[in-house]
């Protein structure tokens, strides 16, 4: 009899361990470079989203994106290029290099540079502009990994004072405004949160970001949600444009209290 109970225990071992075996998470954590993925461009037209179909697996320390994940894609001045690249030679298969995004457990990628891997087609006469930063290549073999020198040039210009950013906005390049003051508001019709830019006395127009998601914007949530008033708040962010929007992607968001000195 023990001699049975001890090949049943055997045998049932393999089985329990494979049951209590975790699954491997399938959402990145924010932040992660993504360099020389391919994949496919592909419209939601739904929901009026673009997103990237992974041909390969992207991971972090801990998770796991796998090949054929339908990833969205942030607007910002890159995906512009993209999409007209798209609907101008009719190429879809690209090769990005991004960084990734967390929002309420979803991953977005932010791409920061791409190749196309698709000769464009022969009735197309139009050349792209040589200044653009948008490479075609005729052959995806001879790609190699963007080095990081280029990848550090192509970083964003830091704006600080009113006047550069007011200067800033009337250019397509992105920009990263450091520890500006303004209020979050969330827009009903949109359903997203826009940053207004608060003057307080200095000479700046009234200006506008909508909120990318992003883990940072989770925190502004939730600080918000206390509040039946609109939160003032201390941002650093990257300034981009897409469709004839400005967006910011938060980097960083502190309440910046102002004890009643301030009309709201």
């Amino acid at each position: 009899m023990l001699k049975k109970t001890l090949i049943l225990f055997v045998v049932l071992l393999p089985v329990l361990a494979l049951a209590a075996e975790p699954n491997t998470p399938q959402v990145l954590r924010e932040d992660v470079p993504v360099k020389s993925l391919d994949g496919q461009l592909v419209h939601d037209d739904a929901n009026d989203v673009w997103l990237f179909e992974t041909a390969d697996d992207v991971k972090d320390d801990k998770a796991t994106l796998p090949a054929g994940s339908l990833v969205p894609l942030v607007g910002c001045s890159m995906l512009e290029k993209m999409t007209t690249l798209s609907a101008k030679f009719g190429q879809s298969r690209f090769r990005i290099w991004a960084t990734t995004i967390k929002y309420r457990n979803q991953n977005y990628f932010y791409p920061v540079y791409f190749l196309s891997l698709e000769k464009p087609k022969e009735t197309v006469v139009e050349k792209p502009d040589t200044n653009s930063i948008v490479s075609l290549v005729e052959d995806s073999n001879t790609l190699k990994i963007l080095p990081d020198d280029i990848l550090k040039k192509l970083e964003p210009k830091s704006i600080v004072s009113a006047s550069q950013l007011t200067e800033a906005l009337k250019n397509d390049a992105d920009t990263v405004i450091i520890s500006r003051t303004g209020f979050m508001r969330y827009d009903d019709k949109s359903q997203k949160y826009i940053f207004n830019i608060d003057s307080l006395g200095r000479s700046i127009s009234d200006i506008k970001f909508n909120v990318h998601p992003s883990q940072t914007l989770e925190q502004v949530e939730k600080i918000s949600r206390k509040s039946s008033e609109p939160v003032r708040f201390r941002v650093s962010g990257r300034i981009t444009k897409f469709h004839g929007q400005t967006y910011i992607l938060l980097h960083q968001a502190t309440p910046a209290y102002n004890f009643g000195n301030f009309s709201r």
